[in-house]
């Protein structure tokens, strides 16, 4: 049995213990998985998005993997061992299945996203985040790397190696941005209050990534030293303003390059990156392969679907 067959297998076992727990109502189909490379990334053990209906409960412990939860509408409780938590739209439950928790629904519909998953780096990532917040966090949906957890939820069952690897990276974008967000929610409640511009420059570089920014010119921008300005970013962020905005930059290429039929050297101007070899390296450098060979992997990994 594959890893994540064996993981649904071991959910249903545990949610028998529970006479409302149903795996069928839970969890879509067990996914196949590629367990020679899976063993060093992370992956997808089972996913979905599900109503839960008022008094309907589900428990379950000693699963070897974690669980990411995110109320959408309604609210729920967990209940884990001498303890217990309200869960309201926009709060995040990142939880370690070995250990005992009951879910049910306080309203008429609890609306939730669900995924369990695990592999090689994700216990560095819980403990982490659990030093600073846990096991429940408030992420509004404008902060919250939605893209990321959408894509990675309906990645469905794992049947290629360039699945996995696109996977992985999922995975690992997204735990990035949830302990980024989490540092700097922790940073301000130590009164440590991440500057309005630091926001305001993030927003900027998102929607309007294609721009040819001047460092100097954007310290102006915004009253401050440009080299105040750097520091105060890569504090707050975690990287320089030139690295989040080439990262930027290389997401959004790779959403056209999946999207669109646009040339390479097209891909790269739009994103703001007009020189064609400077973006393929750049591209390479961050997600391992050149922009062509990412289309094509991208394309073939669809047609198999």
């Amino acid at each position: 049995m594959q890893v994540t067959e064996l993981f649904a297998s071991e959910l249903e076992k545990e949610l028998i213990r529970n006479p409302h727990g149903n795996l069928d109502d839970f969890l879509p189909e067990p996914h196949s998985s590629l367990p020679q490379i899976q063993e060093n990334l992370l992956y997808i053990c089972a996913s979905g998005r599900r109503i839960l209906k008022q008094m309907e409960q589900y428990a379950f412990s000693n699963l070897d993997g974690y669980m990411l939860l995110r109320t959408r509408e309604g609210s729920g409780i967990i209940e884990v061992t001498g303890d217990s938590c309200t869960l309201k739209k926009d709060d995040l439950l990142f939880w370690d299945c070995e250990d005992f928790i009951q879910m049910k629904s306080l309203t008429p519909e609890w609306h939730i996203d669900i995924m369990f998953f695990n592999g090689a780096s994700v216990t560095t990532y819980y403990e982490e985040i659990c030093k600073m917040s846990f096991p429940v966090f408030h992420i509004p949906q404008e902060t919250f790397s939605e893209c990321h957890f959408s894509e990675a939820m309906a990645m469905g069952s794992v049947i290629t190696v360039h699945h996995a690897f696109m996977e992985h990276r999922l995975l690992t974008n997204l735990l990035t941005d949830l302990i980024t967000d989490i540092c700097m929610t922790h940073d301000t409640r130590k009164g440590k209050a991440v500057p309005a511009y630091i926001d305001e420059l993030r927003r900027l570089f998102t929607n309007n990534c294609e721009v040819d920014y001047s460092m100097d010119e954007l310290a102006a921008r915004f009253h401050v030293n440009r080299y105040r300005m750097t520091r105060e970013f890569s504090r707050f962020v975690g990287m320089t303003p030139l690295k989040y905005l080439n990262n930027i930059r290389i997401e959004q290429a790779r959403a056209l390059l999946e999207s669109t039929n646009l040339s390479i050297g097209a891909v790269g101007a739009a994103v703001g990156i007009p020189n064609s070899t400077h973006f393929i390296n750049q591209f390479k450098t961050k997600l391992g392969v050149t922009p062509q060979a990412y289309r094509d992997g991208y394309r073939a990994f669809r047609e198999v679907r």
